[in-house]
């Protein structure tokens, strides 16, 4: 019979309200012949979500989707201009008169739960997130879902409720969001909540930082934990099947009990660069540490042990930085193979060796940074000390940089600041490093190893180039630099070595000529 003769019946009742459109809901079309005449109030125009409150809408989108999959599924809305809660019941009329029929009726009379009652629409709700992921609002059944408060959660990063396991997933969604003005990415994620416990979510990400009207990054949440203990449950009879649902779209290798390529996809291919007859040691062969992946996997073939790890690729394929997973296969304990996955995290590392370079990058020169040239000398120092030669500093500070400041304005001084570190770095050899300590002062880490007169002759070097800088102005200028050197000994830590060189330069800079000690005085 279908939904027909109930349909009607909701159509008659007393103000009752309805409207039929589009197989993709985009628009309304004409209440069909056949549920004329009715009671029922004909919502014209627009689209059925035109006519719903935003807060219900995404009630009303998932209604909708059971619908499309089970014939009916209804829902409790508001609508537009209204302060009373309503039941929407949808139908899909697809095959009788190529459209769908919403109804919109007072109260929800069991007599009319829809066919799809034991499988109830899954909670849904949202929140807004700044740039940085923090949140900024939540939505009215956030708390319902997860038990968090919107004082308990508003101003905390978002990342405070994700799962740990999860997080590098989400901060690639992220980047890439962010790249996307007006783009959406759409990621599943386990949320916690109040009770400790984690709640598997769907999120729609929609990137509205640039829209005036909300600034903020917009998460549509979906509760889709009953989907994914359904896909837990096929665990006992579909092993194989199960572990590739649990597989991010990745490459993918699987090895028998004996440890031959079984079944390979494209993805596996394109990521590792090798052909579709290659076997699981031309995958290791491409591996920057082949001995601990190979150790790992004779472990999951023989032990049946899990293992993740990350990798490093040579480049023949796509995937330059990666992520391993294996996950043993067993039939009622017996193993019958081993599954490897492959995620390629190129981007991600990429970027977060981006960030840590810049980090590490004084801003106003190029050069390194304080924290940047420490990290060099820090590990020049350990090199030293387990026999790998002296470390040879030069401390450069700039003569008359503030009366440059004084005259010309600090835009000039900056030039000046920008033209001498280009002049230092380019006087320099490959694996000697220059940082700014700040101000005028500059920190030279020389290769090492590095020969006194080497040293000198860099310093020389560098004492009569200085001057030069300021024939690169219009304005008058004088440059002069004091350099202090200094050589590691044996008993030498981080401080004591800076402290050396920093005197060396004082008395370089006070006319002391003394070993250590030299630059060119501006006249």
């Amino acid at each position: 019979m279908g939904p027909e003769p109930d349909l009607l019946e909701l159509l008659n009742r007393p103000g009752a309200r309805a409207i039929a459109f589009d197989p993709l809901g985009g628009s309304s079309v004409p209440l069909p012949p056949t549920f004329r005449p009715c009671e029922a109030g004909i919502l014209e125009g627009g689209s059925p979500l035109d006519h719903i409150a935003t807060e219900s809408q995404g009630r009303a989108v998932v209604a909708f989707e059971h619908a499309r999959r089970h014939g009916r599924a209804g829902a409790p809305v508001t609508l537009v201009g209204e302060e009373d809660e309503t039941w929407l019941d949808i139908f899909d009329l697809q095959r009788s008169h190529d459209c769908f029929l919403a109804v919109i009726t007072v109260g929800r009379s069991t007599a009319r739960q829809p066919p799809v009652a034991t499988d109830p629409a899954p909670l849904q709700s949202l929140y807004s997130l700044n740039v940085s992921g923090v949140i900024l609002a939540i939505g009215p059944d956030f708390t319902r879902m997860f038990g968090w408060t919107e004082d308990e959660v508003v101003g905390r990063s978002s990342l405070d409720f994700i799962h740990p396991d999860d997080h590098e997933y989400g901060i690639v969604g992220w980047v890439e969001l962010l790249e996307r003005p007006g783009g959406q990415v759409r990621l599943r994620q386990r949320l916690r909540t109040t009770a400790g416990d984690w709640r598997w979510c769907e999120l729609t990400d929609t990137n509205l930082l640039d829209d005036p009207a909300h600034r903020c990054v917009r998460s549509e949440i979906l509760d889709v934990s009953r989907e994914m203990a359904a896909q837990a449950a096929l665990q006992h009879r579909e092993t194989l099947l199960d572990r590739l649902s649990q597989a991010l779209p990745t490459g993918v290798l699987q090895l028998d009990a004996d440890g031959l390529v079984a079944v390979r996809n494209e993805a596996w291919t394109e990521l590792t660069g090798g052909t579709e007859r290659d076997g699981l040691d031309a995958f290791l062969d491409c591996l920057a540490d082949r001995e601990t992946v190979e150790a790992l996997v004779d472990r999951a073939l023989r032990d049946g042990e899990d293992a993740d790890v990350s990798v490093i690729l040579d480049g023949r394929g796509t995937c330059r930085y990666g992520e391993l997973h294996l996950r043993p296969l067993d039939n009622d304990g017996a193993s019958v193979g081993l599954l490897i996955t492959l995620d390629d995290v190129t981007r991600l590392r990429r970027y977060q060796m981006e960030l840590s370079e810049q980090a590490r990058r004084d801003a106003l020169t190029g050069v390194r940074n304080r924290r940047g040239i420490d990290e060099i000398l820090h590990s020049r120092l350990a090199a030293s000390r387990a026999g790998d030669g002296a470390v040879t500093i030069l401390f450069l500070d700039l003569e008359r940089f503030k009366a440059i400041n004084d005259a010309h304005g600090h835009l000039t001084g900056d030039e000046v600041l920008r033209n001498v570190a280009d002049c230092v770095a380019g006087l320099l050899r490959p694996g000697d490093h220059i940082g700014r300590l700040g101000g005028d002062e500059f920190l030279v880490v020389l290769g090492l190893g590095t020969e006194r007169h080497d040293a000198e002759a860099i310093a020389d070097r560098i004492s009569a180039a200085v001057p030069g800088v300021a024939d690169r102005f219009d304005q008058e200028l004088v440059i002069g630099v004091s350099i202090g050197r200094a050589e590691s000994r044996a008993d030498d830590g981080f401080d004591s070595l800076i402290k050396r060189a920093d005197v060396a330069m004082y008395r370089a800079k006070s006319g002391q000529p003394t070993e250590g000690a030299s630059g060119s005085q501006p006249s």
